[in-house]
């Protein structure tokens, strides 16, 4: 009894684990995702300036 429940006890921890891992790679991928966005903004910007200048 006792050596089932500390394999789910286990098992659960590394659900949560998972789970968190999962939550920072999509904030991760999120992020970065923002930035390069705001990059190709930024380099068109500059490409429209330099084209109508």
């Amino acid at each position: 009894m006792s050596i089932g429940f500390g394999i789910g006890a286990i098992f659960s921890w590394l659900m949560v684990l998972v789970n968190l891992a999962l939550v920072a790679l999509g904030v991760a991928v999120l992020v970065l995702s923002i930035k390069v966005l705001l990059l190709l903004i930024q380099a068109l910007r500059i490409y429209i300036r330099k084209n109508s200048g």
